[in-house]
């Protein structure tokens, strides 16, 4: 059998690594560059000579018995015109890896509040005594589960849209569908192509499956609608915000599904001493009268408003807000109530734009994270001090993860925490 793995990031790696023990598969690699230049040379040294860039790759994918789709390449990739012309499957890593595993699934999904909920679920299972699997759009690729060598009890497993768009028979025993927002749309041609993505989660779920839902939806599983937990104490709790208390309810009616029992004492205990994940609106201390928090997980207008609607106190709020442009369009002034906050510190990309978007006094811009936060030590400012930039992060960092390190650098060096 011949499985060609296009995209050569984390999750085709770890199909690739898995593959290469199997000895009735020949394995072909297709990405981006020449092969003698990938990141990943070293990991796939045993194979190059069945590597390919995307130019040579086209003919290579329309040879094949399989084509494994990494989640970063749409369907519509011109290397894939022949792969599709001759009906060859093309699957995601996520199909891929339910097809050869048993272990059962929760499944998470949404626009915003994945990570978080995703890593509450598995954090909340461990306490239970539970070994979990947690993987996905969270860091660590599903296809890692293969090559697991004890014994798992759940794959917790957060997806995005581009993982869903290929799936065929993934089945999850618990889906979540937290919300959906206009997103990703520099991918996506309408926002019902986006959102059908994100409903492909629940395609093979029958009567005896959960579909823990913030609406409903058509499926054949049991829904069970999303609400703010009530009935515990969130005084010892950061986690800030209404809509931690809606990912704390959706950990909780997953764990009562799951435990089938009592599980109210030991849940106390988790929201008491669950921290948030990182850069997801994550309290980072306070100093000299301030409240620092970073959000820098935040990639869209949506995430930026949920975060600013967690702050009670509107007027002692800075927002440090900006970065990469999709398009030259933003609707973060339609959806951010940002005239009664206390300042609103501009950066990267999208500064004009949004300097001419929001037309307030209290609107500053500045060129980086760092003159920012020097500003605001040297005026001596107060109050909290929110890093949720509402746009992607590449204009000036590699990603999310470099940019919220980068605000906690800043921090430690200026303000000691």
């Amino acid at each position: 059998m011949k499985i060609a793995v296009f995209g050569m990031g984390r999750s085709g790696i770890s199909v690739y690594k898995y593959l290469k023990q199997k000895t009735d598969v020949e394995v072909f690699l297709v990405s981006a560059g020449d092969p003698q230049q990938w990141s990943c040379k070293e990991e796939i040294k045993d194979n190059l000579v069945n590597a390919f860039d995307e130019k040579a790759g086209a003919k290579i994918l329309g040879e094949m018995d399989e084509v494994i789709l990494s989640p970063g390449i749409p369907r519509t990739h011109d290397s894939l015109k022949i792969a599709v012309e001759k009906n060859i499957p093309i699957i995601s890593e996520i199909e891929f890896t339910y097809r050869h595993s048993d272990i059962p699934v929760i499944a998470i999904t949404g626009t915003n509040g994945k990570t978080t909920t995703t890593t509450m679920i598995g954090e909340s299972l461990a306490m239970f005594n539970k070994n979990v699997f947690i993987c996905g759009n969270i860091g660590r690729p599903y296809a890692d589960i293969l090559r697991e060598k004890e014994k798992i009890d759940y794959a917790v497993i957060e997806l995005s849209s581009f993982q869903l768009e290929s799936i065929d028979t993934f089945h999850p025993q618990i889906a979540l569908l937290l919300n959906i927002t206009e997103n990703h749309m520099e991918r996506y041609s309408k926002f019902s192509d986006y959102e059908n993505a994100k409903l492909n989660i629940f395609k093979n779920q029958v009567d005896s499956d959960y579909a823990v839902v913030y609406k409903k939806i058509e499926t054949k599983a049991q829904q069970i609608l999303i609400s703010p937990l009530e009935g515990f104490n969130f005084s010892k709790s950061t986690m800030v915000g209404v809509h931690n208390k809606l990912n704390f309810d959706c950990t909780y009616k997953v764990l009562k599904i799951l435990l089938g029992r009592d599980i109210d004492e030991t849940f106390q205990e988790f929201i008491d001493t669950f921290s948030a994940v990182d850069f997801r609106l994550q309290f980072k201390g306070s100093k000299d009268n301030l409240n620092f928090y970073n959000d820098a997980k935040s990639t869209n207008s949506d995430a930026t408003k949920t975060a600013v609607d967690s702050f009670a106190k509107k007027e002692e709020l800075s927002l440090i807000l900006g970065g990469q442009l999709r398009s030259d369009t933003i609707d973060h002034d339609q959806k951010i109530d940002f005239k009664n906050l206390k300042n609103i510190f501009l950066i990267g990309e999208s500064c004009s734009l949004l300097e001419k978007k929001i037309k307030l006094p209290q609107v500053k811009v500045f060129k980086t994270l760092y003159d920012v936060l020097l500003f605001i030590k040297e005026e001596d400012l107060t109050g909290d001090v929110l890093f949720s930039p509402g746009f992607p992060s590449f204009d000036q960092y590699k990603n999310y993860i470099e940019r919220g390190e980068d605000f906690n650098q800043r921090l430690e060096k200026l303000f000691g925490l």
